[in-house]
């Protein structure tokens, strides 16, 4: 049984553990800041905002394009 990183959160935290295992944490954040949706000039705490909603989808994304696998 493979787990459902892109949909499950509680999965998609063994990715972001994996992450920070690789030292790739502003990689990873990086990409994702460029999938979730939010208004751009809108100052950090709307980063911070979009960052905390991203989907599982959105991290799984940002974490394969962070490690170079798209």
């Amino acid at each position: 049984v493979v787990p459902h990183y892109s949909t499950d959160f509680a999965e998609c935290r063994f990715i972001e553990n994996e992450i920070e295992r690789r030292g790739l944490q502003e990689r990873y954040i990086s990409k994702l800041d460029k999938l979730v949706t939010y208004e751009r000039d809108s100052g950090w705490e709307w980063f911070r905002w979009g960052i905390l909603r991203a989907t599982p989808e959105q991290r799984c994304h940002a974490a394969l394009l962070a490690i170079d696998a798209l």
